[in-house]
């Protein structure tokens, strides 16, 4: 057999017949397996340049209905030298992830076991198994997709979350023999992960000679105060580290982290020292470089999130927020700091297109969407775009230079 690879995506017809009832189908053959911090295709280490994506469309107002609109996305997966797609966070249509296996697009499925839900309701969980049971049943034999995720950003950290999602763990190992790895995307704890990062951060905000007085002044107590309960810790770089701890990483195989250093994080900064939030996303924007990701369990990570929200076609050169020039800065400064993360093995940025959400209701920049898009919901694209597809254009190029 020829592996199927993301470079060399060979499928085979092959067929079945029992009681003169004939199955046929194409599909691929490849190992995906894990070893240490390292995902591996057929036995060497992945390469793995993602993108999150949600089952929408360029093509037409509303959402993607047609194998013409899957290939309108992935066209996009494509320019920007992406090989990697989170479906979020849902499984998709059939014809996605057939269409990945004949493009040679790896993928991360996801069933939509998102945020707080009843974790202690037998029924929850039987509705849960049922439909990670419909995804795999349906999708096993897709070469494209190399994990099963069982959630996304699941708390709190309760026995009886853990329980839960380690049944649905187990199910998916047991009705898929192929051993293919499972992931979860996880937003931590950060009480317990941001304290070094809340303490250069301070150092940060303190260096800015625009800082106002009173500001200075809060902020030096509250340095003086954690410097005390730190035992003198200094605020070098590096010493800037986020451990991921939450117990579900050592159900999974591949610890997925949801991060928004850029975007959600300096809002809770800002709060939470009563400083001028402009302050602290410039210093955060600083120091994102210099961030070092772990986890206690000794697996592969993945970065399944991180990004910041624009308005195609708002430009500043101040860079607000909002504007495509401060998201790209977000991306740019993000990249810096995962490609010197070892224990990161790929990242799937939020998200490939602007989309449909009730929530979000900003006049005149969100109005109804969220817009952490790389591409707008009319099809243009974002600043970030080309910073992302530049990036992964040299990752690519690296790595045949091998």
């Amino acid at each position: 057999l020829e592996l199927w690879s993301p470079g060399s995506p060979r499928l085979y017809d092959v067929s079945l017949t029992l009681a003169g009832d004939t199955l046929a189908d194409r599909i691929g053959f490849r190992t995906v397996s894990t070893r240490g911090n390292k995902v591996l295709l057929n036995g060497e280490p992945m390469q793995i340049r993602g993108i999150s994506m949600h089952e929408e469309t360029v093509r037409h107002p509303g959402l993607s209905n047609s194998p013409e609109d899957v290939m309108a996305q992935f066209e996009l997966v494509r320019e920007l030298n992406a090989n990697f797609v989170r479906l979020a966070h849902y499984p998709h249509n059939e014809y996605t992830v057939k269409l990945a296996d004949e493009m040679g697009l790896l993928l991360w499925s996801e069933v939509p076991i998102v945020s707080l839900i009843d974790w202690d309701n037998p029924a929850t969980l039987a509705l849960a198994k049922s439909v990670l049971t419909s995804n795999v049943a349906r999708d096993r034999n897709r070469a494209s997709i190399v994990m099963w995720s069982i959630s996304n950003e699941s708390f709190p950290h309760t026995p009886a979350r853990l329980d839960f999602l380690a049944e649905l763990a187990a199910t998916a190992r047991a009705l898929d023999d192929s051993k293919r790895p499972i992931a979860s995307a996880l937003v931590g704890n950060p009480r317990e992960e941001f304290a070094d990062l809340g303490r250069h951060l301070l150092a940060q905000l303190l260096r800015q000679p625009e800082l106002d007085p009173a500001s200075r002044e809060r902020l030096l107590a509250v340095a003086g105060r954690i410097a005390g309960s730190a035992g003198g810790q200094g605020d070098s770089a590096n010493d800037m580290r986020v451990a991921i701890v939450d117990p579900l990483g050592e159900v999974v195989d591949i610890v997925g982290y949801n991060q928004y250093f850029g975007w959600y994080y300096s809002k809770f900064f800002a709060r939470s020292l009563g400083v001028d939030e402009g302050a602290v996303r410039k210093a955060m924007l600083a120091i994102m470089p210099d961030i070092r990701f772990s986890n206690v369990f000794g697996k592969p990570m993945i970065i399944s999130e991180f990004g910041a929200g624009a308005r195609a076609g708002y430009h500043s050169g101040d860079a607000p927020v909002w504007s495509e020039e401060y998201q790209a800065r977000v991306y740019e400064q993000q990249l810096k700091m995962l490609g010197n993360n070892e224990s990161v093995q790929g990242f799937t940025p939020w998200v490939l297109q602007d989309f449909r959400s009730h929530l979000r209701e900003l006049n005149g920049i969100q109005d109804g969407f969220n817009r952490k898009g790389l591409v707008a919901e009319t099809g243009e694209k974002k600043l970030a775009f080309g910073v992302l597809a530049d990036y992964y254009a040299d990752q690519e190029q690296a790595a045949s230079g091998r």
